[in-house]
């Protein structure tokens, strides 16, 4: 991130409690945080946010990753969250997105993304919602 000049920038509003295992959390979060970083242009920042919220019922944490970058291409959003994709050629496995996504769900959370590809709009955000409830004690690498 030093030698592309990005910045990370945190805004917290108030402290938020998120249950879960705080070694797979951390996967999901770094490797969102990465992923971030490599897709921002030079010289801007990537934003990180985390507020409490109600969502389907559950009060739960939503922390939000966001880039100022180009922004991810129509013709493969729908391929992300699967095993063994990779924009990266040599240096990504193509499996970071699809762990973090079973790591997320198998915490009874939600991942997702939005994107802009549009020159001057351009830029990625992706938000993971972590309810109140405990974490899937049978936690596993499988896809739903």
């Amino acid at each position: 991130m030093a030698a592309r000049h990005i910045r990370l920038v945190s805004n917290p509003i108030k402290p938020v409690t998120i249950f879960g295992y705080p070694g797979q959390l951390t996967q999901v979060f770094v490797n969102l945080i990465r992923n971030a970083a490599e897709a921002a242009f030079p010289g801007t920042d990537v934003i990180i946010r985390s507020r409490s919220v109600h969502r389907r019922g559950l009060e739960g944490a939503l922390i939000t990753i966001h880039d100022h970058g180009a922004g991810i291409p129509e013709n493969i959003r729908d391929r992300l969250f699967d095993p063994f994709f990779t924009t990266k050629e040599l240096k990504g496995s193509g499996l970071g997105l699809w762990v973090s996504k079973i790591l997320v769900e198998n915490h009874r959370g939600i991942i997702r993304f939005r994107t802009s590809d549009r020159a001057g709009k351009s830029g990625t955000t992706f938000e993971v919602f972590l309810g109140g409830a405990k974490p899937n004690p049978d936690i596993a690498l499988q896809s739903k």
